[in-house]
């Protein structure tokens, strides 16, 4: 049985390579809906797949325009709250080419296994806009 940390990891692997290429039928299959995002400014739940698409592809322009050629995310910590919940932490860096687009961020998610697949159902993220494209972090200082 895989532990939480490499299931965890597993899902934020499989939506780096559609992030970047903008394929959101390969991103849909690790989101569950109803999805929330939350930032310091709100929480914003998309309960469509059409909410979804539409996020999914501004965050994807966003990462595009910014010149991202590389989105490293990295569990920090994962847990089994239940046999279907894990929730856990990762570290997010965005380069483009060999530069920091942004300061490193962090995130928490909380995801659910439908039976088949873990999906995430849930995030926090220390950006301080609540939707994409706006993902600059804000400096804790």
């Amino acid at each position: 049985m895989k532990t939480a940390e490499e299931i965890y990891q597993s899902v934020l692997d499989g939506t780096r390579t559609p992030l970047l290429e903008g394929n959101f039928q390969a991103f849909r299959r690790f989101i569950a809906l109803p999805h929330s995002i939350s930032t310091r400014m709100g929480t914003v739940t998309m309960h469509t797949e059409k909410h979804l698409e539409s996020t999914f592809q501004t965050f994807h322009t966003s990462l595009k325009d910014q010149r991202v050629t590389d989105y490293i995310r990295t569990t920090i910590w994962a847990k089994f709250v239940n046999d279907t919940l894990i929730q856990g932490a990762h570290s997010c860096l965005m380069i483009s080419g060999s530069t920091e687009v942004a300061p490193a961020y962090g995130n928490e998610m909380s995801l659910e296994f439908d039976g088949e697949t873990w999906r995430v159902a849930s995030s926090v993220s220390s950006v301080a806009n609540i939707q994409w494209p706006t993902i600059a972090p804000v400096s804790p200082r």
